[in-house]
């Protein structure tokens, strides 16, 4: 296996920025801001302090087990540790200039180490190879730290059940969580209000993507996306998507408009506990008063204001055409409005007989719902 060494460094320096013959070994080192070391078989870093203008410093493909000995970077910005064997985020704290870390390909278990590092906002961590059953944990150190810097993250192939735990890095941009085991619509509904300023999501590979109208319920909930599973969101389907949306919450406020009307007023009812039993309403009192007085007044009116014509008809008394029957004799008009009454008397009277299980009066009188109000209500039990 191979070392980071001086001797390394030197001997693989990229064409453009190769040793000069004229420059000593510490100038050359001091005066490198990119190292390119990938595909090297490096199984082992050691600190090279004269490299102290380092900024990127590319190690994937290589065979590295442990992250030490970075010290010697304190203005290393990027940094490209991919298809390693790394275990554990270590020995980081004292990058605290890094901007962007490559982990993605080894064996990391837990997100950690990065409490220090206030300025990265691009983090790889994709692909990890875990053991059979577990997924990637987040340390909440490292995530409260990362909260107001993280932009970029990629945590695809992890075995993620839930996003829940990133929920709180609202200045996530791009998001790549595919190839995992999510499967909570409502969940993502959540999360997605806690991401404002997402313009990039990749979720392809879980079986979330399976349930109905996937893709259009994400584009409708998240409208800054513009990117989903790889593809662009056109605008016009944005719309389109958006417009069905509001009618559908316009047909929803509808029904649930009509079904509370409709339970109101089944409320108001009483239970029918036989089905043969027509649930009716009882007139109240004053009400009755009110008909008989108006009945009585109009008939007093008519006999008053038009002239009784008496006739010789099976000796009986006729009233002139006008009234509501025309022509009938006085004693069958008054006999409607007493059995109008009378049949309501001998049904209250039967109900004292044989009252309903519910303690309410019923009478057979229907009427439309809109009026129930005005001439009916129900009469508890006395």
């Amino acid at each position: 296996m191979v070392r980071l060494t001086v001797d390394l460094i030197t001997k693989n320096g990229p064409g453009h920025n190769k040793r000069r013959p004229d420059e000593t070994v510490p100038q050359y080192l001091s005066r490198l801001t990119h190292l390119y070391l990938q595909e090297k078989s490096i199984d082992k870093l050691d600190a090279i302090p004269l490299c102290k203008n380092l900024s990127v410093l590319y190690l994937y493909d290589n065979f590295i087990e442990k992250i030490e000995n970075l010290e010697f970077a304190p203005k290393l910005e990027h940094l490209y540790l991919q298809n390693n064997q790394v275990r554990r985020l270590e020995n980081l704290n004292s990058l605290t200039k890094l901007t962007k870390l490559y982990i993605g390909g080894n064996c990391v278990k837990v997100l950690e180490g990065l409490e220090n590092i206030e300025y990265l906002n691009e983090l790889q961590i994709d692909n990890q190879e875990l053991p059979s059953g577990e997924k990637l944990i987040f340390d909440p150190r490292t995530l409260s730290n990362l909260v107001q810097s993280l932009t970029v993250l990629n945590i695809s192939g992890n075995n993620l059940d839930t996003l829940t735990e990133i929920g709180s890095l609202r200045n996530l941009q791009d998001l790549n969580a595919s190839n995992n085991l999510l499967n909570d619509m409502k969940e993502m509904t959540i999360l997605l209000k806690c991401w404002p300023h997402l313009f990039k999501l990749n979720l392809s590979g879980n079986p979330l993507c399976q349930k109905n109208k996937y893709r259009e319920r994400i584009i409708v909930l998240a409208p800054n996306i513009q990117i989903l599973d790889e593809k662009e969101i056109k605008e016009l389907s944005r719309q389109f998507l958006q417009n069905w949306k509001m009618s559908k919450e316009v047909y929803k406020h509808r029904t649930e408009s009509n079904e509370f009307h409709s339970e109101s007023l089944h409320a108001e009812l009483p239970p029918i506990n036989n089905m043969n039993q027509m649930p009716t309403y009882v007139m109240p009192e004053h009400r009755r008063k009110q008909l008989i007085s108006s009945g009585l007044a109009k008939h007093r009116s008519f006999l008053s204001g038009k002239a009784v014509k008496a006739s010789s008809l099976n000796n009986k008394t006729m009233v002139e055409p006008g009234s509501r029957y025309g022509m009938q004799p006085i004693h069958v008009y008054k006999n409607r409005i007493n059995h109008f009454f009378t049949s309501e008397n001998n049904l209250l009277l039967k109900q004292q007989q044989h009252p309903s299980p519910n303690g309410i009066h019923l009478t057979p009188i229907q009427r439309k719902p809109t009026y129930l109000h005005e001439d009916f209500v129900l009469s508890p039990k006395d």
